[in-house]
């Protein structure tokens, strides 16, 4: 079984110069670990987490989304065996990683849930 056959399709991302306020909404809306940041051309950029967003107390913040990102700790492609990509995903304690389109083209195309593997 690959990625692709049981990825999710409509996780939300944002965009790097987005508030991150925004992204503090989205996270909390979808009940999301992670969020992924991408750039105009759906590049992934990196991560911002709930801890991220969770500390920022005020409604209003000037604070834009790339500067609180982070590198995800992993990806994984469309291709790659989800029994492996679960196996990774546990050594590392993380329940959402995105998916790219290959390890050279970064588009963001999916996200993929350990939980879902369950």
């Amino acid at each position: 079984m690959r990625v692709k056959e049981i990825a999710n399709k409509k996780h939300p991302f944002i965009y790097k110069n987005e508030l991150a306020t925004k992204a503090r909404a989205i996270i909390r809306d979808f009940s999301l670990r992670i969020l992924p940041v991408i750039d105009e051309n759906k590049k992934l950029l990196g991560i911002v987490t709930r801890s991220h967003v969770m500390s920022i107390s005020s409604s209003v913040s000037p604070i834009r989304v790339k500067g609180i990102m982070e590198n995800p700790k992993y990806t994984t492609t469309m291709d790659e065996d989800a029994f492996s990509t679960v196996k990774e995903m546990i050594k590392l304690d993380e329940w959402y990683v995105p998916v790219t389109a290959s390890p050279q083209d970064k588009t963001l195309k999916r996200g993929f849930r350990s939980r879902k593997f369950h």
